[in-house]
């Protein structure tokens, strides 16, 4: 199914509204805390994002994933059309 990538949030403003962003980034990738493991209660950074793709990959469990839409599921547990709704983007029939 095609998405209207234009309709998601920004990787930036996805990552801080998650609580996932302490830091102001400079680059086009940036260092968070990982989702998943710990039960999300690391205390160090291991999961690198890319800032344009959305792309992630966790060097300490191994999540990964290429968009946001990924890390929304790996984050939540929704199928992908939930998770494209969820995050309030277009989805075309």
């Amino acid at each position: 199914m095609p998405v209207d990538r234009t309709s998601l949030p920004s990787v930036a403003t996805y990552l801080a509204q998650a609580g996932l962003l302490n830091q102001t980034p400079k680059r086009e990738w940036v260092m968070v805390t990982c989702p998943v493991h710990k039960n999300g209660q690391e205390k160090n950074p291991s999961m690198s994002v890319n800032l344009t793709s959305g792309g992630f990959v966790c060097f300490a469990c191994g999540a990964h994933g290429r968009d946001i839409i990924d890390l929304h599921r790996l984050r939540t547990g929704l199928g992908f059309v939930d998770a494209v709704n969820d995050l309030g983007g277009v989805i075309y029939e």
